[in-house]
């Protein structure tokens, strides 16, 4: 099952991060605990391309060899899942952590981390106690 949506804040949190899979997935794995289980993979992050385009089709299906979720800056997401609910509840935690990136930033001001994000090492045992194959690679402190 695929779900596409166009989601305010994933969409806002796009135009701040870019077309950075590593960053984006480290800004909502920090964002809150679920979101490692969701997607321990990460998330990818396509530049802007036009909707409907046999580009944005050909880098998408390239996307999606790796990541469950897609992120089109400047666009939407796009979610898989087994099912209808397995590829909107994966929608709907990547929602839930762009909107808690961004209302936090707004109230403290941040540029940067957040004050009291999770860290590299917060991620990595929340992976390790559920035996989850996370993307290491992609893992910052």
């Amino acid at each position: 099952m695929v779900y596409h949506a166009h989601p305010t804040s994933v969409i806002a949190l796009s135009k701040l991060i870019g077309p950075d899979a590593k960053r984006m997935s480290n800004v909502l794995w920090k964002a809150m605990t679920e979101c490692v289980l969701f997607f321990p993979e990460g998330v990818g992050a396509l530049a802007c391309c036009v909707p409907g385009s046999a580009e944005l089709a050909r880098l998408t299906t390239q996307a999606m060899e790796e990541f469950a979720a897609v992120v089109w800056v400047n666009h939407g997401l796009l979610s898989t899942g087994d099912g209808f609910e397995e590829a909107f509840g994966l929608e709907s935690v990547i929602v839930k952590a762009a909107d808690i990136v961004l209302a936090s930033s707004a109230l403290t001001g941040a540029q940067g981390a957040l004050p009291h994000a999770m860290t590299g090492a917060d991620v990595r045992a929340i992976a390790e106690h559920y035996q989850l194959a996370l993307r290491a690679d992609f893992v910052e402190e």
